[in-house]
């Protein structure tokens, strides 16, 4: 935990409603080193993106969380907006899911990269888009000085996902939050901006959370990986480890739903991922799991260490 960049701990997220505070995500804790990517898998709705949202702290009105998140040992939930926003996109930085939604379509790309730059060192607005122009070169975007004058609407999905990274890493920052930042990608783009965060991090020593709900981008890409379900963090190992040794129910049952040899059935995981609102009293998988016991019920068990960190929520563990 020395080296930790960010430290995650005891996370619970919550949705106000009419009736009081409703849970979404309950008592995560995780950790991300220095210049590692630590990825994080789940089905839809287990509480990824919340989580990357709560790290920027830029959560809707409606949902509120406490617990601690520490960077570089100071506790973004205990900040002030105004000291928050000197964090937000200069020392952590987020790619969105869509870029298309996520950048402004009445701003030229230049200028939205610009202004960050403006925001964090006090550039002049010329100074800025030289440097926005520099960023574009680093992404790879062709003819940089053209595109700067660009709108959103003229630039492909893979060059709009391309000025979504040039805005993230303008500031040089120490974590970057890629939230599926090929879904909605082909699959030769995804594997161009892939080897573009990849290079990134080599050049800058950048830690990054890599969220993702497709197993075989996390293997190639994370040093270590945390399964959700639920809103509860069920497996964390080394990514190596966990490939090789998975433990939890739910992490076999996603590794064996991956397709393996042409003509071999795949093996899905029956069922669906309950409503939170309907999640089982006991251990939040048991509904689903064949390998469950009475226990498993009405007792949710605690995260704990099986081997040398790697981590499992399970009962039979």
């Amino acid at each position: 935990m020395n080296n930790s960049l960010l430290t995650v701990k005891d996370l619970s997220i919550y949705l106000k409603g009419q009736s009081g505070f409703f849970p979404l995500i309950s008592k995560i804790s995780f950790d991300i080193r220095k210049a590692e990517v630590f990825g994080i898998v789940g089905e839809s709705g287990c509480g990824k993106t919340l989580t990357a949202l709560s790290i920027m702290r830029i959560l809707p009105q409606n949902i509120f969380s406490e617990g601690e998140i520490l960077f570089n040992n100071r506790d973004i939930l205990s900040l002030t907006e105004e000291e928050m926003r000197k964090i937000r996109g200069k020392d952590i930085s987020m790619i969105f899911q869509e870029p298309m939604t996520s950048l402004n379509p009445v701003l030229t790309v230049g200028r939205q990269i610009a202004e960050a730059l403006m925001t964090h060192f006090n550039l002049t607005k010329r100074d800025s888009l030289e440097k926005a122009i520099e960023i574009l070169k680093r992404v790879k975007i062709p003819d940089p000085e053209l595109r700067i004058k660009d709108y959103p609407h003229q630039l492909s999905g893979g060059m709009r996902q391309r000025v979504m990274i040039g805005m993230a890493i303008a500031c040089n920052p120490s974590l970057l939050i890629a939230d599926e930042p090929t879904t909605a990608l082909d699959v030769t783009i995804q594997f161009e901006i892939l080897k573009l965060l990849q290079d990134l991090r080599a050049q800058s020593d950048m830690a990054i959370l890599f969220i993702s709900h497709d197993l075989s981008l996390i293997y190639e890409n994370a040093d270590r990986v945390g399964i959700m379900y639920g809103g509860r963090l069920i497996e964390l190992a080394n990514v190596d480890e966990l490939f090789d040794n998975p433990i939890h129910p739910y992490t076999r049952g996603l590794l064996a739903s991956l397709p393996t040899y042409k003509g071999e059935p795949l093996k899905p995981i029956l069922g669906f991922v309950p409503h939170p609102a309907f999640l089982p009293k006991g251990c939040k998988f048991s509904d689903r799991c064949k390998e469950k016991i009475e226990e498993c019920l009405y007792k949710e068990p605690e995260l704990l260490e099986v081997t040398k960190e790697h981590f499992v929520r399970c009962i039979k563990c």
